[in-house]
């Protein structure tokens, strides 16, 4: 009886150390919409982007600036699928996969740069 009460606790304790509690939680939401994604930004900053469909990333050579588009704290957007880039003519479509890339950091050395895998559809 004492190995298993033993073993019960010693489980106990591995599950709340893994417990996700500790891990950072993103205060930026997303939802994918009918040729829309709407972003909310919940961080006490605003925050910078750049949305990429996931192949044309792979090819694209950027660098996290201040310059181009923001969502203000406490803000949503509205980004429709005809501003997402992917190198071609034509929008990304439903079932297409994106990287939204999101910084912040004006005032720092570095911006803190943060993505996010989406499908679309």
């Amino acid at each position: 009886m004492r190995k298993i009460n033993a073993f019960s606790i010693f489980g106990v304790m591995v599950l709340l150390a893994c417990s996700t509690g500790n891990e950072p939680v993103s205060d930026v939401s997303f939802k994918v919409n009918d040729n829309t994604l709407t972003v909310e930004n919940n961080t006490p900053q605003r925050i910078y982007y750049i949305a990429l469909e996931s192949e044309f990333a792979t090819l694209v050579d950027w660098i996290a600036g201040f310059s181009g588009p923001y969502i203000e704290s406490g803000k949503k957007s509205t980004l429709p699928y005809s501003k997402i880039a992917n190198g071609k003519d034509d929008p990304v479509r439903p079932g297409d996969r994106i990287l939204f890339y999101w910084w912040t950091g004006e005032n720092a050395e570095q911006p803190d740069v943060h993505y996010e895998s989406i499908t679309l559809r």
